[in-house]
């Protein structure tokens, strides 16, 4: 109990952190797959209302549930697409500049379905949550490597583990707030659905208050006392030089190391096992039937 209370002193800086990177992170996630679920109702009835209105004629069911199902999946689409360009992104601008300009789109994404109903228009619903999705896709790798690299080797386990809570408390937050008597009503569901930018708010304000991660100042940029003093910020004042030091070992490998890209590594003998491993896990969780379950019980 002394040493977790030490701990908690010694790298409070380290948990607010990691605070701030969940609430912008795969909180997103699970509340986008929760809510969504809560809204099923008014917005098909929403799709069909605009449709008379335009043309005169209600949606055929079989049309208007090919238009909802586009309204949960394009969410996966802009996703792939995300996650696909983090690591370019990453390397060019920093985890932290991504984050925040990552914000800044879910937050236009949350005003854009926001204002759909207002504006009679389902395709901006369509619109913003391809964005989401979008957004989603960079936040999660970004959000997993940061946690990484800004925590000291004893505390990694940890603070890698703090995704998957804020997986879950997204999605527990998102059931609750979709609840009839808060926003799941016909009159709010639209700031439910723009509810998810006030995250992304929350981190765009805080985040730039602390530091970008250490190994990327010192093994990207070069700038090693930029990487103590935020090492100092994170896990307070005390001897670091071994963690620094293994950074700089890193550094020198990473010198000596071809980056392979996706068709190289599928073209390596060496890594044709782990690559078979990794598929197999990978293929086993997301096709198992509880993405379907989770997306479109409703």
């Amino acid at each position: 109990m002394t040493g977790f209370l030490s701990d908690l002193v010694q790298y409070q800086g380290l948990f607010q952190m990691i605070s701030v990177l969940g609430i912008g992170g795969t909180f997103q996630i699970g509340f986008q797959i929760s809510s969504i679920t809560y809204m099923s109702q008014h917005v098909k009835a929403f799709i069909n209302e605009t449709w008379l209105e335009r043309y005169g004629y209600p949606l055929h069911q079989d049309n208007l549930l090919l238009l909802w199902s586009i309204t949960v999946s394009i969410f996966g689409i802009g996703g792939l697409l995300g996650s696909s360009g983090s690591r370019y992104l990453t390397a060019k601008y920093g985890k932290k500049k991504c984050l925040l300009c990552n914000n800044l789109l879910m937050i236009v994404a949350a005003s854009i379905m926001g204002c759909s109903n207002t504006a009679r228009s389902f395709e901006m619903i369509l619109i913003g949550r391809f964005m989401c999705g979008i957004s989603a896709g960079l936040c999660v790798p970004l959000h997993h490597q940061y946690l990484g690299e800004i925590s000291p080797r004893k505390m990694r386990g940890f603070a890698n583990s703090t995704a998957s809570f804020f997986w879950s408390l997204g999605k527990a937050i998102g059931q609750i707030s979709g609840q009839r008597e808060l926003l799941g009503s016909q009159a709010l569901w639209p700031m439910l659905m723009a509810s998810c930018g006030l995250p992304a708010l929350v981190q765009l304000v805080t985040l730039p208050f602390f530091p970008e991660s250490p190994p990327y100042l010192l093994m990207h940029k070069g700038d090693q006392e930029g990487c103590k003093k935020a090492i100092r910020q994170l896990w307070g004042e005390g001897h670091h030089q071994a963690e620094i030091d293994d950074i700089m070992r890193e550094k020198a490998t990473m010198k000596n190391t071809k980056i392979l890209s996706v068709l190289e590594i599928m073209k390596e003998p060496a890594f044709r096992w782990q690559l078979y491993t990794i598929v197999t896990l990978t293929a086993t969780m997301q096709l198992c039937g509880i993405n379907a379950d989770l997306f479109l019980h409703f």
